[in-house]
């Protein structure tokens, strides 16, 4: 399937064709690099491309940040005049392997510290705030609200919105969000988030690995990156936060 991205109806052709290779349209990897929104987009299309079982090809590559920026969202066929201008003849099938295998090794070596320093930072900002939410009551949830915004001097800087649901998915607490001056809990609207997948992925893995600390992926929220953080308190309760993650 050809330039995937180029024209509103690709979506559409892409579920009925259900194709092995998918083209992504030029344009749409070069506004990657520079716009998030652009950037969301391709990653669900390569999301998509796996749960179809489909290659992602990157066209027009020319600059080795563009090479970067379309194996980082997995692209697995790559062609541009990075690699060669056009030729009247074909090269030999290792004309480029050393130049690859040098791309490669650094470009694996740098995703790989990219992760680790990220997840570190992840766990790291969430640590302090879980300890500290052991100082919450959940035997009287008429005093959780005083509790849990006591327990908000410890919430990362980056945290931006806090309540706390039981495990059927109802909220129990104000929603909190943080504000010039503090944190100010919001109306009491009360919600259920049963049907959400990250809330069910949060139980299935605490059932399982007794894991108690969950985070969704990065996701695009108001102009910033944002994720959520899970945090099970016991086997009746958990905090959801949502984060700022270009703090």
């Amino acid at each position: 399937m050809d330039d995937l991205g180029a024209a509103m109806s690709g979506l559409t052709r892409l579920a009925y064709i259900q194709p092995d290779i998918i083209k992504v349209d030029l344009s749409f990897l070069r506004n990657s690099i520079s716009h998030s929104g652009f950037q969301q987009l391709l990653m669900a299309i390569s999301f998509v491309s796996q749960r179809l079982g489909a290659e992602l090809l990157f066209e027009g590559i020319e600059e080795e940040e563009e090479l970067m920026a379309a194996m980082k969202m997995g692209g697995r066929l790559l062609q541009g005049w990075l690699f060669s201008k056009a030729m009247p003849e074909f090269q030999q099938p290792d004309a480029y392997e050393e130049y690859l295998r040098s791309i490669l090794e650094d470009y694996s070596r740098f995703r790989v510290a990219e992760l680790t320093q990220s997840y570190h930072q992840r766990d790291e900002v969430v640590r302090h705030f879980s300890e500290a939410l052991d100082l919450i009551s959940l035997n009287d949830l008429s005093t959780v609200n005083r509790e849990l915004f006591q327990v908000l001097e410890h919430a990362p800087r980056q945290a931006m919105r806090v309540a706390l649901y039981d495990f059927l998915g109802n909220q129990v607490s104000a929603l909190f969000r943080r504000t010039g001056q503090g944190w100010e809990p919001g109306e009491d609207s009360f919600s259920n988030i049963s049907w959400r997948t990250f809330f069910q992925q949060t139980l299935a893995s605490y059932r399982v690995s007794r894991q108690t600390i969950f985070y969704s992926e990065p996701y695009q929220g108001e102009g910033t990156p944002l994720i959520r953080s899970s945090i099970v308190l016991d086997s009746n309760f958990v905090l959801i936060a949502e984060m700022n993650w270009t703090e």
